[in-house]
């Protein structure tokens, strides 16, 4: 629920239990809303969610996904240039960053280049740490190959040298990066 209040979705400030707990009082408020005699409303009406946030799908607890409708990706994308607009999810969502269906990183995206300094460092910094901490994954993985097959867990002895040879890759990968890692 943080993400939501982050991007100003959610206004309630508290916990999940806290809002849950606090719907009954905030539905009485809301029916004894004073109002003047003309029907305008004179106590400032609280909100717990945005006044722009698209209404629930009629089958949201049968079937939920995260394909979203145009209302629902105008409303996202527009909370998170307002609530994060230096961020990098909201350059993604302008033309300065190249889309790529196949991007498996932020650092795979296009244009970075055009992006603000900080920016550039932050995707380069989790780029490096992306490299070293693939390096444990990689090597937790080979050990585990490697008592599988003394154990006779496994009969597959490949799996111990393509994670060699994953490891081998890996490296290379962190011999090419040494400088900026020691930066």
């Amino acid at each position: 629920m943080a993400g939501v209040a982050s991007l100003g979705i959610r206004l309630f400030e508290g916990s999940t239990d806290r809002y849950h707990a606090s719907l009954d009082r905030f539905y009485r408020d809301e029916r004894t809303a004073r109002s003047s005699e003309g029907g305008e409303l004179l106590d400032a009406a609280r909100r717990n969610w945005h006044g722009s946030l698209p209404p629930a799908p009629t089958d949201l607890l049968d079937r939920t996904t995260f394909a979203l409708t145009t209302s629902e990706a105008e409303f996202l994308s527009e909370r998170v240039r307002r609530s994060a607009p230096d961020s990098l999810l909201a350059a993604s969502l302008s033309a300065t960053v190249t889309r790529q269906r196949q991007a498996r990183a932020p650092w795979d995206l296009g244009k970075l280049d055009a992006l603000a300094p900080r920016l550039q460092e932050d995707i380069e910094d989790a780029q490096r740490y992306s490299l070293a901490m693939e390096g444990a994954v990689l090597l937790y993985n080979r050990m585990l190959a490697e008592l599988s097959v003394e154990r006779a867990i496994s009969t597959d002895p490949g799996r111990v040298e393509r994670f060699g040879q994953d490891l081998d890759r890996w490296a290379d990968e962190m011999e090419g990066s040494l400088d900026g890692l020691r930066t």
